[in-house]
């Protein structure tokens, strides 16, 4: 129990410290609206012809649009398009969030960020971001096409990658925007950050998430409160309140969320750290490895 206290403690802390910079930059929350919409955008882009295609037949929508997605993945052509779709993806969350991430070390150097700002660190940094989006996007699809088998055994071992991989690039876009290199280089000196700074590590799990989880329940209260009235009115009322906090909440979660990695970077390779933030706070984020 204590152990879950010191953890949701710690929690709470890293949000105040990334709350404090935001109030400094709210104007951040754009990045991850402007990245939201894209891939929303992108999504319907690559939804819209199987939509059709449901449409248009004799069975239900979604039975229809299973079928056509069972069909053609037993095609070649279908995981091109499954990387096409990645590859997209990858590149607007890497661009929007290079952009903010960038704007964080602005802020951490002493300078006044904007949104043009960022964007324009952004765009200056194009073939970066489309070499990792293609780097990103194969390695996503290579991992689907493991766990699209039925073998249960590849699917663990997908899973298992999927983590290493994840844990591997944490650091990817931080190391691009401070270090401007490509996406290679960006692998390795991101497994480099952790593995020189504190040996062979795992995140502890001190990080927003519990925090994180806590606003988006307190999110659905209103609706909740509204159930006990039983009035169609009232659901219809606190549902909308309801959905609008948890749009806001998962916003301002996601710009606090880059915030704290470009916090952790700065921290793990020695270029200084935001004035929000202090060593020992940021430090209890990670687990050392046991010295034998």
């Amino acid at each position: 129990m204590l152990e879950i206290w010191n953890r949701l403690h710690a929690s709470y802390s890293l949000v105040c410290d990334c709350l404090r910079l935001l109030r400094k930059d709210p104007e951040l929350i754009v990045f991850p609206l402007m990245s939201g919409l894209a891939m929303i955008g992108v999504t319907a882009t690559f939804l819209l012809p199987l939509q059709n295609s449901a449409w248009s037949g004799s069975e239900g929508f979604l039975s229809t649009m299973e079928n056509d997605v069972n069909r053609l993945l037993n095609e070649p052509i279908a995981w091109f398009l499954i990387f096409l779709y990645y590859f997209a993806n990858y590149f607007v969350i890497t661009f929007f969030n290079s952009a903010l991430v960038a704007c964080v070390v602005i802020r951490a150097e002493g300078g006044d960020p904007t949104v043009v700002t960022g964007l324009r660190f952004a765009i200056s940094r194009l073939p970066q971001i489309l070499g990792w989006a293609a780097v990103a996007g194969t390695v996503g699809t290579a991992l689907q096409f493991l766990e699209s088998r039925s073998d249960i055994a590849t699917r663990w071992v997908s899973s298992l990658l999927g983590f290493v991989w994840s844990l591997a690039t944490f650091f990817v876009i931080p190391v691009m925007v401070v270090e401007k290199v490509g996406p290679f280089t960006a692998v390795r000196r991101s497994m480099a950050v952790m593995k020189e700074t504190w040996g062979e590590l795992l995140v502890a799990g001190v990080t927003l998430g519990p925090i994180k989880a806590l606003c988006v329940l307190l999110c659905f209260l209103p609706l909740f409160a509204a159930s006990m009235f039983a009035s169609s009115t009232a659901m219809y009322v606190a549902a909308f309140v309801s959905f609008a906090q948890l749009l806001i909440a998962l916003l301002v979660f996601a710009t606090l969320d880059a915030i704290f990695l470009s916090a952790l970077y700065l921290y793990a390779s020695d270029r200084g750290m935001a004035a929000e933030f202090t060593r020992r706070q940021l430090s209890v984020a990670f687990l050392p490895r046991t010295e034998e």
